[in-house]
């Protein structure tokens, strides 16, 4: 559990750092250029995903709930919503127009799925931390007044979401059994 409650502070430590102006100038300037910085943020991200999966795997079991009612029906659903807004926020679309920040939308959404299958200790820290974060993230860091909807995209672009998102939940379908240890169909 304490491999798992490391990563959850670190991702959390480095997605918060940009609250903080100051502290993100002073080690791009330590740093020597903004690339450097960039890199080591990829690294401290991916060092901590690393962990979190690790972490959770290794965690002891602590039950806090049982099954929740339709959890395992809604789950899918709540997935699907979530590949979809996560492959929103990467791929130009008309989404952009209506949600400010789709990618956090997506976590939200990931997050409420797995809470309704997993009621252990290790999956409230894990969804449940990066759900609140993401949470956080939308009400009181990404929303901004300044922000402006983009300009209208062609609806090609909306198919293309829709397909990649699509693609992209297939896969996670067939291959979370083998990523995570847990099949989900």
């Amino acid at each position: 559990m304490i491999l798992l409650l490391i990563g959850l502070l670190l991702f959390l430590a480095i997605h918060l750092m940009p609250a903080f102006p100051g502290l993100r100038a002073g080690l791009v300037e330590r740093l020597g250029s903004e690339a450097r910085y960039l890199a080591l943020f990829t690294l401290v991200i991916v060092i901590a995903v690393i962990m979190l999966a690790v972490g959770l795997r290794e965690a002891e079991y602590v039950p806090l709930w049982g099954q929740i009612t339709y959890g395992r029906e809604l789950a899918p659903l709540l997935m699907g919503l979530s590949v979809f807004f996560v492959s929103a926020a990467y791929v130009p679309n008309n989404l952009h127009r209506l949600v400010q920040n789709p990618m956090l939308w997506g976590v939200v959404f990931w997050s409420a799925a797995h809470l309704l299958v997993a009621g252990h200790l290790a999956a409230v820290l894990l969804f449940g931390g990066l759900g609140a974060y993401a949470l956080y993230a939308i009400f009181f860091r990404g929303g901004r007044r300044d922000w402006q909807s983009p300009v209208p995209r062609p609806w090609p672009w909306d198919l293309l979401t829709v397909v990649v998102a699509f693609v992209v939940y297939m896969a996670l379908l067939w291959l979370h059994p083998y990523l995570f240890g847990v099949s989900v169909i």
